[in-house]
């Protein structure tokens, strides 16, 4: 009798194997952008309306993290292709939309930057957010003086 070979078994376990570590990168890049976003928009609250931030990039890792760490933060994500739009029907899209913010995930990243700049909007990168978000004070976004500020509020003496 021959031996029935199952190829496809051994390529389906390698496959799964593929699809769980990609599900663990995009968890472990998701949290790292979740907690640089936090400190992004700790200061806005465009009430009554709600936050939206506009996520560039091309179809990849980074920018389903990124849509996901913008969700998670409880703003509305308004995903854009890229390659789709030059600067000026990108400026005029994010006024369409009302975005609030703009990440980039990957690729767009000075078109995003100019579109945003145009409409005076803050403008970030997922890495630069992920970089934020790994940072020692994740989540808490603090310029030196709102560092300065906080920690006078506590009633401790910055100088002896």
């Amino acid at each position: 009798m021959h031996r029935l070979r199952l190829p496809r078994a051994a390529s389906a376990s390698a496959s799964l194997s593929r699809r769980l570590t990609t599900a663990a990168q995009l968890q472990i890049a998701e949290d790292q952008i979740w907690r640089g976003l936090q400190g992004r928009l700790a200061g806005f609250h465009p009430e009554p309306e709600p936050f939206r931030v506009a996520v560039v990039g091309r179809h990849s890792l980074e920018f389903a993290a990124t849509v996901r760490a913008v969700s998670r933060a409880g703003a509305t994500a308004a995903p854009v292709d890229a390659s789709a739009f030059d600067a000026e029907e990108l400026t005029a899209l994010f006024a369409e939309a009302q975005v609030h913010m703009a990440v980039s995930a990957g690729s767009g990243d000075a078109t995003m930057h100019e579109a945003a700049r145009c409409l005076g909007k803050p403008a970030a990168s997922a890495e630069n957010l992920a970089a934020e978000g790994r940072a020692p004070m994740c989540g808490n976004y603090l310029g030196s003086a709102q560092f300065v500020f906080l920690y006078l509020e506590k009633g401790e003496a910055l100088l002896r």
